[in-house]
């Protein structure tokens, strides 16, 4: 059975054949989207399941598909983040003693850019506020920092860190490619008149318009490195309130091997 690349395929069928039940198990299928569901990189509808009492359906699931659409398609091909996104789930998350949504199904299909993952809907969990009307208590942000800490311990010079490398080592296309287009853009933040630098810096940052890609080949940590996000931001992270480990991290398109 061929996999599924948009909303409209999300049938019973095709969720019972990826869920490893029977087509008679799920007796009612719900799917919801809101246009602020699609992000630039990735189209995100909400399932609802009813079943006749089999283990293997979950109730609730998030489907996040690579987009469609061909200007953001081609950005995700060039940069892996769908790639990078189920590739955290099937092979790094089993590695982290931290809370991330639970993987269902995943796949992604180098050849078209097309992918699909099926998670864990957490969307029932609280999530934190970045508004100075309500403000992040210091009590979760204890949390949040040594949810950090335990994520950057496991995975301190740990030998599977390297399945990682094989999307955005240093040196690969999805690598040069970022950091060629970020080389690209900087004369143009760099004339742009709202970009006030420090002074002394600007000097340095005329240099990296034409030696950006190679410096920064030559500075990226080969050694003492650990798992990080990247996009560790209050907007990323669901809060359990009933949980001793309260913090639910999720999207992991920008995971990377640093420091």
């Amino acid at each position: 059975m061929d996999v599924a690349t948009c909303q409209e395929e999300l049938t019973s069928d095709w969720l019972a054949h990826v869920l490893g039940c029977e087509p008679t198990d799920i007796t009612n299928l719900e799917i919801e989207s809101e246009e602020a569901d699609a992000g630039f990189v990735s189209l995100i509808c909400f399932i609802t399941l009813e079943s006749n009492g089999a283990a293997n359906v979950p109730g609730k699931l998030v489907a996040k598909f690579a987009p469609t659409f061909e200007s953001a398609k081609e950005v995700v091909q060039k940069y892996g983040t769908f790639q990078r996104e189920c590739d955290f789930y099937s092979k790094v998350a089993p590695h982290l003693p931290i809370r991330c949504p639970e993987l269902n199904f995943g796949h992604h299909d180098q050849n078209t850019g097309l992918g699909v993952l099926l998670l864990e809907d957490c969307s029932s969990y609280r999530t934190l506020s970045q508004t100075d009307e309500q403000p992040t208590t210091l009590e979760e942000l204890k949390h949040l920092v040594k949810t950090a800490a335990r994520m950057h311990a496991a995975s301190w010079e740990a030998p599977w860190l390297d399945e990682i490398d094989t999307i955005m080592a240093p040196g690969l296309d999805c690598w040069s490619a970022y950091f060629k287009d970020i080389q690209d853009g900087w004369p143009a933040f760099l004339a742009d008149s709202s970009s006030e630098l420090v002074p002394g810096v600007r000097p340095v940052a005329e240099r990296l318009v034409d030696s950006m890609l190679p410096l920064t080949h030559e500075a990226m940590p080969r050694n003492k490195c650990c798992l990080t996000h990247l996009d560790f931001r209050l907007d990323n992270i669901f809060y359990d309130d009933a949980s001793d480990d309260p913090a639910i991290l999720f999207d992991w398109q920008s995971m990377y091997k640093g420091r």
